[in-house]
């Protein structure tokens, strides 16, 4: 599906109805022949809007070296999203987000919005307050991409902490799956946030993107929040190999506890056992023929095992 909107002088957005007057064009989900349209319109490679239909494309750019935009420049970076066939809260994956940014327009391209280009295209922006042109709405796009790697951090350390009660209370091997689960997402957030840095921060260098102080300073604030973000995702993914660690010492800690008490058992259970035996043996034993005989084995036995059970339990074998 393709979009086109114009971006006013107040910094807002507006829907066009077709590509004249446009200075935005937004694909999402697009098939091969609306790409191939867009990219004839504009003269740029079709592989520029391909890449987003790519589950493992990396982040790149293409002709960012330029003194002033004469070529299409592309700049592809990778966001968070939430699968759409998720069992467990803080799963996430990795998709593609290509902008295209021409001399007056820009072109963006994903298999899937974001909720942050979702308020993006409603004139929702947090950084630029007044994106006047696709200069300033390619920086606001960078933040927001930076912005919600850090949200996927907290989500997933929200939700680290959610498990880390529950381990208090259950040792269900449910609660590994989703660790595991947690700490897959980590990785896959962790390398992306490590892809995006070297794009971003040959962002910060472009003439054509750093030619005005207040840009130069929105730039910066994109380099830091990444840098917060990759930090975020670096010290959730230890705290989650922690977690894995102390849950897996749990689980063989209540096995040793479970053996231990089984076994204790085993040991009184078979008091009966012996003292049955010996008296069934074809030798001379005391009051074998008194009639109440059976009943003073029972005692015997009987306390023979509370002697054992009280032992046990004073030695913490129960």
């Amino acid at each position: 599906m393709i979009r086109y909107y114009r971006i006013l002088n107040e910094g807002s957005v507006e829907p066009q109805e077709g590509l004249v007057g446009a200075d935005w064009i937004h694909l999402e989900a697009p098939d091969k022949e609306e790409m191939t349209r867009v990219a004839e319109e504009f003269r740029f490679p079709l592989d520029y809007l391909l890449s987003t239909l790519d589950p493992d494309e990396v982040s790149r750019a293409e002709q960012l070296e330029q003194t002033k935009i004469v070529q299409p420049v592309l700049v592809s970076l990778l966001y968070p999203l939430e699968p759409e066939d998720r069992v467990n809260e803080g799963v996430y994956e990795d998709q593609t987000l290509s902008v295209i940014l021409l001399d007056k327009q820009i072109v963006t391209c994903v298999r899937k919005n974001p909720d942050f280009l979702d308020h993006l295209l409603e004139s929702e922006f947090e950084l630029v307050k007044r994106p006047i042109n696709e200069r300033c709405l390619l920086i606001e796009i960078a933040w927001q991409v930076t912005r919600a790697y850090v949200y996927a951090s907290r989500d997933i350390s929200a939700r680290m902490d959610q498990i880390h009660k529950q381990l208090r209370a259950s040792s269900k091997s449910e609660l590994l799956l989703l660790l595991a689960d947690l700490d897959k997402s980590t990785i896959y957030l962790s390398t992306a946030v490590a892809e995006n840095h070297p794009i971003l921060r040959t962002l910060s260098v472009a003439p054509y993107l750093t030619g005005e102080e207040l840009r130069r300073e929105w730039i910066h604030d994109v380099l830091v929040e990444n840098h917060q973000a990759e930090k975020m995702l670096d010290q959730t993914r230890q705290m989650l190999q922690q977690l894995d660690t102390t849950f897996s010492s749990i689980i063989q800690n209540n096995l040793n506890e479970t053996m231990k008490k089984l076994t204790s058992l085993t040991i009184i259970i078979t008091i009966p056992c012996i003292t049955a035996g010996l008296w069934g043996m074809n030798v001379a034993l005391p009051f074998s023929r008194d009639p109440l005989a059976f009943l003073v084995v029972l005692a015997i036995t009987s306390l023979l095992m509370l002697l054992a059970y009280l032992w046990l339990k004073r030695k913490d074998f129960l």
